[in-house]
């Protein structure tokens, strides 16, 4: 999705690395919808978990070509605000569980907050600079080593790794 869309709307054409790149990952996204057909998920929900990549490449491409001007840590922090903004009513909803005492609450709420601030904050950084630096394709691309990434951390924490789980990290 993002090639095409990086090629209708931005005239930008794939190495043939990165071609060879994005055909992997659509055959992988094709073995996934088959083994969801199997085992008897909906057509409905597999093409609605189809559309989240559709999402990020049109995002990816906004960020591309209307918001190259903009610099990578000031979009960040405008991301964070407004995700923070629109879940912070939800989560008043929620209940949680209750901390056995005050010190498990401050120590969960500083996680939380190293969590989203460091994990999250830098890593859409450095998302948004691959966007504007290597343009969308790339930093799409670079997506597809997630799953190969948790799985070297499983084996690092001493996690049991399946060949199944070896299967759908590539």
């Amino acid at each position: 999705i993002t090639l095409i869309f990086s090629a209708v709307f931005l005239g930008v054409y794939p190495s043939s690395r990165q071609l060879v790149g994005v055909c992997t990952a659509f055959v992988c996204l094709g073995v996934l919808l088959l083994d969801g057909l199997r085992r008897a998920i909906p057509l409905s929900d597999l093409l609605l978990a189809c559309s989240v990549p559709a999402c990020y490449s049109a995002a990816n491409l906004v960020i591309r070509r209307q918001l190259a001007q903009t610099g990578s840590l000031g979009m960040t922090f405008l991301i964070m605000l407004i995700t923070s903004a629109l879940l912070f009513p939800l989560s008043l909803t929620q209940t949680n569980p209750a901390c056995d005492s005050e010190g498990d609450w401050w120590l969960a709420v500083a996680c939380l907050g190293l969590l989203g601030t460091v994990g999250t904050g830098l890593a859409t950084y450095w998302f948004n600079t691959m966007i504007q630096l290597e343009g969308p394709l790339f930093a799409g691309m670079s997506t597809n080593l997630v799953p190969i990434g948790a799985l070297l951390w499983g084996w690092w924490d001493a996690e049991e790794i399946s060949a199944r789980q070896i299967g759908r990290a590539h």
